[in-house]
């Protein structure tokens, strides 16, 4: 019984994962863009207080692991931030260093890919790399490519990209990949196309 509330609540937090991948497309089709990048800094900064305070306060502590204690890893309910907070760090990073349709391409990466790439990895996962699975970093690869695709069309760079951001999410870096793969491929794209 343990493992179905395991896997649902994975699932709950892949859900709301690619749930937030409505900040990318809002920005990318606002006329309004300022603001929505506010909104991300508002979401960042946000989520930088809530980990504070759940760090440092016992009360926040608390109030923080009854609502969301099922959803959070295990270094997340020691003293680490979540992978939400790196995420919308990740996003205002991009939204604020490369143009709107780089920050949204490479916004769009880390909010679908890398999810669908946990997903497939873990439930459809044979074949383990480092702390991953070929099946999950083949799904990364195909859905970056086709997100890098639908953006900039058909290009040799486009797989050069696609590439570059999958073996990111492979390799065991200790950084959040929440936070490490936007701007790689906000920094990819910039660098190739």
């Amino acid at each position: 019984m343990a493992e179905i509330s395991s896997n649902r609540n994975i699932l709950i937090r892949k859900l709301i994962h690619i749930s937030s991948c409505i900040l990318p497309i809002f920005y990318y089709f606002s006329h309004n863009g300022e603001l929505i990048k506010l909104i991300a800094v508002f979401l960042a900064v946000g989520f930088l207080i809530a980990d504070f305070m759940r760090m440092h306060f016992s009360i926040a502590k608390h109030y923080f692991q009854r609502i969301f204690l099922k959803l959070l890893k295990e270094n997340e309910k020691k003293y680490e931030l979540t992978g939400a907070t790196y995420l919308f760090l990740g996003i205002a990073t991009v939204f604020f260093i490369f143009d709107k349709k780089m920050a949204v391409c490479a916004a769009l990466i880390v909010t679908i890919a890398d999810p669908l790439a946990a997903v497939i990895g873990k439930y459809k996962g044979k074949i383990n790399l480092w702390n991953k699975t070929l099946e999950g970093s083949i799904t990364f690869f195909i859905v970056s490519l086709m997100i890098v695709f639908s953006f900039y069309g058909l290009t040799w760079e486009i797989f050069i990209v696609a590439l570059i951001v999958t073996l990111m999410e492979l390799l065991p870096v200790k950084l959040n990949d929440n936070l490490t793969l936007p701007v790689v491929a906000g920094g990819s794209l910039y660098t190739l196309l």
